[in-house]
């Protein structure tokens, strides 16, 4: 990193000493400030809140992952951070109409899986209940693909037995 850093100083035509010396660790602490702050900004559709406790990440709802609705079909998984471990709030279906979001559906979920990966997202979210319920089927599974240099994702979500396809929302 220093190198390149060097480089660029040479390249805009800097002489040795003190001032090259300085412009240069300027530049580093630039360049590190910058790319922290990349790697915790918020993906495409995700809103964060209280410092990071509370996130909520929005995708788009397709039959077929080609054509999606002008009116678009949200999905939302709301999850809250409690004693390092991630608790998902609620899993929010809805419709935006003219910029107002009419709720479909809300379910009160956990996390019960979640990939390891950078660039995916296999996360399955539903009730860990020890009993035999009912409610044990009800599970909502991600299958998807997320951009490493933008933070987009698209991929097939299963709600119960319905499955969809799904991407961010466009920015």
């Amino acid at each position: 990193m220093r190198n390149v850093i060097m480089s660029m100083a040479v390249l805009i035509g800097f002489a040795n000493g003190a001032y090259a010396q300085n412009t240069v660790k300027q530049l580093e602490k630039y360049t590190l400030a910058s790319a922290a702050a990349a790697i915790t900004a918020p993906a495409p559709g995700m809103s964060v809140e209280a410092a990071g406790q509370i996130r909520t990440v929005c995708f788009e709802l397709s039959r077929d992952g080609v054509f999606f609705s002008r009116t678009p079909e949200k999905f939302c998984v709301e999850e809250k951070k409690q004693s390092g471990a991630i608790i998902p709030i609620k899993v929010v279906l809805g419709l935006d109409e003219m910029g107002r979001f009419r709720k479909v559906a809300e379910f009160d979920l956990e996390l019960l899986q979640r990939a390891k990966c950078m660039d995916c997202n296999q996360d399955v979210y539903g009730i860990s209940n020890p009993s035999n319920t009912l409610f044990n089927e009800l599970v909502i599974k991600f299958d998807g693909t997320r951009s490493v240099f933008d933070g987009n994702e698209s991929g097939s979500v299963s709600i119960g037995t319905m499955v969809f396809k799904y991407r961010s929302i466009p920015r």
